[in-house]
């Protein structure tokens, strides 16, 4: 596995963190009155630039897969991408549900802090999702690296 395509899943996981933390910090406190029209269109706007992303992402791991097509390592390390990849429509479903849900809230409190802790559990879903993903990736590359003279 090259070092190129470890760094180039790495940039591509760190732009998604780059883009859930800033949604993190920007999205409005539910405790605090929220101008209904403004706030949830910006937060389904940002929402679809995430969404928007994570297809691309998600996209070109499934098209080159995890793993390099030439890896011939640990068939735990297959059957691990195996599975991550399955994991990219389950998060996409539950980002859609959270964009579908947003059009529809009233920017009442107990709405927003709703929909708040919907993209909470999502957003932890997706970053342990990734940290996977890195950690598959570190794991095949020094097995690999260990069996090459």
């Amino acid at each position: 596995m090259s070092t190129q395509t470890r760094l180039t899943v790495h940039d591509g996981h760190s732009g998604l963190f780059g883009q859930l933390n800033e949604l993190d910090q920007w999205w409005p406190d539910p405790r605090q009155k929220v101008v209904a029209g403004v706030n949830i269109h910006e937060v389904h706007s940002r929402l679809e630039a995430l969404r928007f992303s994570l297809l691309e992402h998600f996209s070109a791991e499934e098209c080159g897969g995890l793993l390099p097509p030439d890896y011939h390592g640990d068939i735990r390390f297959v059957e691990q991408s195996d599975r991550l990849l399955r994991e990219h429509g389950e998060l996409l479903g539950e980002l859609s549900s959270i964009l579908k849900s947003i059009p529809l809230m009233d920017g009442s409190a107990a709405q927003w802090q709703v929909a708040r802790q919907a993209f909470d559990r999502f957003a932890e879903k997706l970053r342990t999702h990734e940290d996977a993903e890195a950690c598959l990736l570190s794991a095949a590359y020094e097995e690999e690296s260990g069996t090459v003279d």
